[in-house]
């Protein structure tokens, strides 16, 4: 969330609370205490507590936008727990079902079956799938049914509520605990890659955050030409997507860089596409004048 300036990583805490900790393995206990609380707060707040209210509302009628939270939580927690700064899309599947067999004691089999039916069936296509099904009581988080030579799942929303929970807390102990190198650093990697990956501009980050926020909005080109576009931090580059055109055009965050260094406009035509860097960066007049001050002087 983009806030008074900086980008909020949690509901109490920015971007610059988490940095400005300079978190190492060296670091001190009283540092790794912080950065634990700013985890916490993240995962509470933007999740367990959601969660908690949808269930103790309405299991019957909230379960099912429960469980699509914890689905993306049992992501979060895996690339945490493994160091990924995000999904590896060809591992992906097999990251999840290693997490879900070594951190929630769930057999292998049937976490590739809750990858399939429950995860992804939520996730892509709003729906559960191959008749595995949601229930709201608190039994056995996950049952295999055997029907017509088929193995099914039989969810539970508050069991596997209680399951991630107590994972947390025993991740969030795990971390405070120096002789856990690997958990440490992997939680380090994971971090970094979501406070400091607003840095490609040249460290200025209320621009970056500007754009960020600002994707997919519809703009115009010169020709009013309405066009959307959206972020690849893959590729380090804005994608545009305009009306009428069959392809995507990819333009390279240093193409903005270097757009700015030009007061005038007329300046930057060599640049490719430079008319969509305009039309995006016009709307955002105070950030730019302040990269300008700042970067481009």
């Amino acid at each position: 969330m983009f806030i008074n300036n900086d980008i909020y990583i949690s509901p109490r805490f920015s971007r610059r609370n988490y940095v400005d900790l300079g978190l190492s393995l060296e670091s001190s206990p009283d540092i790794w205490r912080i950065a634990v609380q700013i985890f916490e707060d993240r995962i509470k707040g933007r999740y367990l507590d959601s969660i908690h209210k949808l269930i103790e509302e309405d299991p019957n009628r909230n379960g099912f936008s429960a469980m699509a939270l914890m689905c993306l939580l049992v992501d979060t927690f895996m690339q945490f727990r493994f160091g990924l700064p995000q999904s590896e899309n060809r591992k992906s599947k097999w990251n999840y079902i290693v997490f879900m067999n070594e951190y929630l004691n769930i057999r292998e089999d049937i976490s590739s079956i809750f990858y399939s039916d429950i995860r992804s069936g939520i996730l892509h296509s709003a729906e559960t799938k191959n008749g595995s099904y949601l229930i709201p009581d608190d039994y056995t988080t996950i049952e295999p049914l055997c029907i017509e030579r088929k193995t099914i799942l039989k969810v539970s929303v508050r069991g596997m509520f209680r399951d991630i929970v107590q994972y947390f807390q025993n991740y969030c102990n795990e971390l405070m605990d120096a002789n856990n190198v690997e958990c440490r650093r992997n939680f380090i990697t994971k971090m970094d890659d979501i406070t400091l990956k607003y840095d490609v501009l040249n460290g200025d980050l209320e621009l970056w955050a500007v754009i960020v926020d600002n994707a997919n909005n519809i703009f115009h080109d010169f020709k009013r030409v309405p066009f959307s576009y959206s972020i690849s931090e893959f590729d380090q580059a804005i994608i545009i997507n305009s009306r009428g055109s069959r392809f995507d055009i990819k333009i390279p965050f240093s193409d903005i860089k270097q757009s700015l260094y030009y007061t005038d406009p007329k300046a930057r035509h060599y640049i490719v596409n430079s008319w969509y860097i305009d039309s995006i960066l016009k709307e955002f007049p105070e950030a730019v004048e302040r990269y300008i001050r700042n970067n481009a002087a």
